[in-house]
């Protein structure tokens, strides 16, 4: 996620922390990493630990990254539109959501049951959402998308074609 946040500031831009909204300073990164990884891990437990095995045994690993994502965006659309979060920003945000749930269903095969890499990439998507500058612009969010929405590809079609690279 930190490699991805800093592509999409590259390429957007480099947006100032004033632009888009607050970014917090880099020095709160170990405080926001140890409130993240709580909240992620209360999460998780519910959409990896109870959800996703039974959903991989009925509907592949590909595409039940694709349905927890879109119903892990839905999830979270009220609070963002409430947040005054506009349609171009929701978007790229929505894509890089399902895309980020379809990293974390297709870790999880190597990684046993799979809760502690979806809490830490969870967790790692929060802190780079609060200290990446300008992420509240919508070229941000659309480029953050569309990067994420390339690895998560690029994982699935290794995934589907059973490569190992």
């Amino acid at each position: 996620m930190p490699a991805i946040a800093v592509t999409a500031w590259l390429i957007a831009g480099q947006p100032g922390a004033g632009a888009g909204g607050p970014t917090l300073p880099l020095a709160s990164v170990p405080v926001l990493a140890v409130v993240f990884l709580i909240a992620a891990a209360a999460e998780e437990l519910g959409w990896t630990g109870y959800a996703t095995a039974p959903m991989i045994r009925r509907w592949g690993a590909v595409n039940t990254g694709v349905l927890l994502g879109v119903f892990w965006g839905a999830w979270h659309l009220i609070p963002l539109v409430q947040a005054h979060h506009g349609a171009v920003w929701i978007a790229g945000w929505f894509a890089t959501t399902v895309a980020v749930r379809v990293v974390m269903v297709l870790l999880r095969p190597g990684n046993g049951p799979g809760v502690l890499s979806a809490v830490c990439v969870h967790a790692s998507l929060n802190v780079c959402a609060a200290t990446t500058p300008g992420y509240g612009l919508d070229r941000v969010s659309l480029i953050t998308g569309g990067i994420t929405v390339l690895v998560a590809g690029s994982m699935a079609v290794a995934a589907v074609t059973g490569s190992r690279t």
